[in-house]
């Protein structure tokens, strides 16, 4: 028997910078889940659980060729997923070229925090609802699930 209403979006951080996973589930409380990944493989493992998630990619920390590969081949993959580029002040030449890239939205530091947090919100109230089976339920619980 399915269990329904699981969300199928949830907010992904990708970059080495812990930091914004912390400050990101604190403003987000707890009905919204905070994954996150080193690099741009483990993030499109988590899209596989999580189609409609929103991704804080942290640019500094990615080759350019592969991050506007990733933010092209977003779409494609998981139209529903929308992804939001950290871009460092003194590298703010790349803020046009996210979001021409497919960027949705783009900061320049932790204080951008906020905005960050209100788009995740209004995307993952927006995310389609999943309906698992008892299984897959299970295995999406545990710590090495996606």
């Amino acid at each position: 028997m399915p269990i329904p209403d699981i969300l199928s979006a949830a907010c992904v951080v990708c970059g080495p910078d812990m930091q914004w996973v912390a400050h990101l589930q604190a403003k987000l409380g707890v009905r919204i889940s905070v994954h996150w990944s080193q690099d741009l493989a483990g993030c499109r493992r988590i899209l596989d659980g999580y189609p409609a998630s929103v991704l804080v990619l942290q640019v500094e920390h990615m080759t350019f060729e592969s991050l506007i590969e990733f933010l092209g081949w977003l779409p494609q993959q998981f139209p529903d997923a929308r992804a939001i580029a950290v871009v460092p002040r003194d590298a703010r030449g790349l803020e046009w070229l996210m979001r021409e890239a497919g960027a949705v939205h783009v900061v320049h530091s932790i204080r951008g925090l906020q905005g960050v947090a209100d788009i995740a919100a209004r995307q993952i109230d927006r995310a389609p609802r999943l309906e698992l089976t008892l299984r897959q339920q299970v295995f999406r619980s545990l710590p090495w699930g996606p």
